[in-house]
């Protein structure tokens, strides 16, 4: 199951029915960055501005999306207690991996779930790989 709203999907899974979700975690500052090109190439009436007043313009706050979707907040507010259940959460139930080092977090994900190549295994190999240089890349 791909699903952002991790706090009702949360709902679905008991002890009779278990699940393990797995996320790719990217440093905050990457992804401001990757945020602000993404702007600036989308809409080019933002393209002129810098880096640094994005960071200090309303479109450039961090409203803290995953803590909110964790914690189902939808508030304007995020609070430390938020943020602690969300970090709770993530410690018990997701599998992390780091995009800085996306080739050994799917090894660990494919260790963990026990994910096997099929009779095909170069082809699988080098789509794996394809597909792992977008996701970290673009």
């Amino acid at each position: 199951m791909l699903t952002p709203e991790i706090y009702h999907v949360a709902s679905l899974f008991d002890e009779s029915h278990h699940g393990r979700a797995f996320a790719i975690f990217r440093h905050p500052i990457d992804r401001v960055i990757s945020t602000f090109n993404y702007i600036a190439y989308a809409d080019p009436l933002k393209a002129n501005v810098t880096l640094e007043e994005y960071a200090r313009s309303d479109v450039g706050e961090e409203s803290n999306w995953m803590v909110r979707m964790i914690t189902n907040n939808r508030r304007t507010e995020v609070t430390r207690e938020d943020l602690e259940v969300a970090k709770e959460f993530i410690r018990k139930k997701v599998l992390v991996g780091l995009l800085s080092e996306i080739e050994a977090s799917v090894e660990r994900f494919e260790k963990f779930f026990h994910w096997r190549h099929t009779s095909d295994w170069m082809r699988q190999e080098m789509c794996r790989d394809e597909h792992l240089y977008k996701v970290a890349y673009g």
